[in-house]
């Protein structure tokens, strides 16, 4: 019998995706494996926007058993606050913040302005 604690577990899902401050919306297919000891996890995953002609060809795009999510592009560039699925901090989005605020303390003190 083959030892299943080294066979690799693979997942299949779909979801629709908006991303966040845009009108882009796409229906993406994700296909991941789990890593073992021996192999990297892997997963790839084939989004297909959404315009009139995909709602002609891919019906179930209506279906509301298709999950629905906000998305951006990753996480260190994303401003939703509330992200159920954060995998990482949003270093790029408090970086120009940052940036910002000093772009404007900058500008204050070259006007006078306290």
């Amino acid at each position: 019998m083959p030892d299943t604690a080294a066979v690799p577990v693979t997942v299949a899902g779909a979801q629709k995706s908006h991303y966040f401050g845009t009108d882009d919306k796409y229906v993406c297919f994700t296909l991941a494996r789990a890593g073992t000891p021996a192999q990297p996890a892997l997963s790839v995953t084939v989004g297909l926007r959404c315009d009139d002609n995909l709602r002609t060809q891919v019906r179930f795009l209506a279906d509301p058993a298709l999950p629905f999510r906000i998305v951006n592009e990753t996480c260190e560039r994303c401003p939703i606050a509330d992200c159920e699925s954060r995998a990482a901090a949003p270093t790029e989005v408090v970086r120009q913040a940052e940036r910002e605020a000093f772009e404007a303390a900058v500008t204050a003190l070259v006007h006078g302005e306290h």
